[in-house]
């Protein structure tokens, strides 16, 4: 939940995991756009996610990453501003997340894992699993 001049705005990501990394995928409203980001709590740059991540959602027909923001803790991938499908996007966040994490096997450090635990931790309100994402998908599918 986020409180805007007193008025809550729900807003819910997708949490995708593979081997030691994971990073959560969520839309926002930012005014008259849908803004969709990624989450990484780890170096996404050091780890060849963000060119992996930008190839995968160009293949999908997407503008790929658009803008990258990092700080000590967390870098945060503006992927999509246009309101694009929510499920073509998530479905390149996994693949891209599973072939830099297969890419980098054994080289996250103990602190960082540490680190991405404490991040997931701290925003587990804000997210669910892949699994959950994908079910509550199949039951709006059945409803149409």
């Amino acid at each position: 939940m986020e409180h805007i001049f007193g008025k809550q705005e729900e807003y819910i990501g997708v949490m995708l995991t593979h081997f030691d990394f994971s990073v959560v995928v969520s839309r926002k409203n930012e005014g008259d756009k849908t803004v969709t980001y990624v989450s990484c709590p780890f170096p996404a740059l050091k780890f060849g996610f963000v060119d992996t991540l930008d190839k995968f959602l160009k293949d999908r027909g997407t503008d790929g990453v658009l803008e990258y923001e990092v700080d000590d803790e967390l870098s945060i991938l503006k992927v999509d501003d246009k309101g694009a499908d929510m499920r073509k996007i998530v479905h390149a966040v996994d693949s891209a997340l599973m072939k830099s994490a297969y890419t980098n096997l054994g080289k996250a450090t103990d602190c960082l894992k540490r680190k991405m635990r404490q991040y997931l931790l701290a925003t587990h309100r804000h997210w669910m699993t892949l699994e959950k994402y994908m079910l509550l998908n199949s039951i709006i599918d059945e409803q149409d």
